[in-house]
């Protein structure tokens, strides 16, 4: 089984950041700026204090998963990101979503090949890429 990570797009902050640490009211988000540390009587702290972040409720968050693929850079690729292919029969720019990691694509026999993708955006920060 692959590593399971998130990054999330914060609708208030308009920022996308690592996700540290996932709860089923929130997450804290690793790289927004800083809140105030969120306390669960029950479980104790819910943050990280070494790093700048925040907790955000779900509501308020577009989780994205990392596919367990990485582009030709050696970039993680996560579910949201649009990908530029260099390959002659693949489509150029293409955002990636959950159904493409079967293993036929748009009708063409195969899987994708990410070795030959290049990371250019994400459907929140780039959407015009993907008009």
């Amino acid at each position: 089984m692959g590593e399971i990570k998130f990054k999330a797009w914060s609708k208030k902050y308009k920022m996308i950041g690592n996700v540290v640490v996932l709860t089923n009211e929130g997450a804290f988000i690793e790289g927004l700026p800083r809140g105030k540390p969120i306390i669960n009587k029950k479980s104790g702290i819910v943050s990280c204090p070494q790093s700048s972040g925040q907790f955000i409720k779900l509501k308020d968050l577009e989780l994205m998963q990392y596919t367990g693929l990485d582009d030709r850079n050696g970039k993680e690729i996560f579910f949201g990101y649009i990908v530029k292919f260099y390959d002659w029969w693949q489509i150029p720019i293409h955002e990636i979503k959950k159904h493409d990691l079967c293993c036929n694509y748009a009708g063409y026999g195969g899987g994708i090949d990410y070795d030959c993708c290049e990371i250019v955006g994400n459907i929140y920060e780039n959407p015009e890429l993907i008009l």
